[in-house]
């Protein structure tokens, strides 16, 4: 949706090339079923937009700062599916940009 890509994807052309990469690392990658990837992709259809580099980032970055993998992280994932758009961790010094705000997880 504009609200959150905040006007940034208005004009931006349809292209496969994202969602086959966010489709294959829900379900390769993270070892999520059919399913279950569907969804997460219900519950956050943003998540066919972000680009492979900002899924595994967000990824790595559950595993490093919260010990979040395997079989947890697929549970957080279906709990949150929104963790995977966050990009930005303000500590405590607010960006404006809380929907994708480490400090609201």
């Amino acid at each position: 949706s504009q609200k959150y890509w905040r006007g940034a994807r208005r004009d931006a052309p349809a292209d496969q090339a994202p969602v086959d990469a966010a489709l294959g690392l829900l379900l390769e990658d993270l070892g999520l079923a059919a399913p279950e990837a569907a969804a997460l992709v219900e519950a956050f259809p943003e998540v066919l937009g972000l680009g492979e580099a900002q899924l595994e980032r967000s990824v790595a970055h559950l595993g490093k700062a919260y010990g979040i993998r395997g079989p947890g992280l697929r549970k957080v994932l279906g709990r949150r599916p929104d963790v995977l758009g966050n990009t930005l961790d303000c500590a405590g010094d607010c960006a404006g940009e809380c929907h994708q705000c480490w400090a609201r997880f």
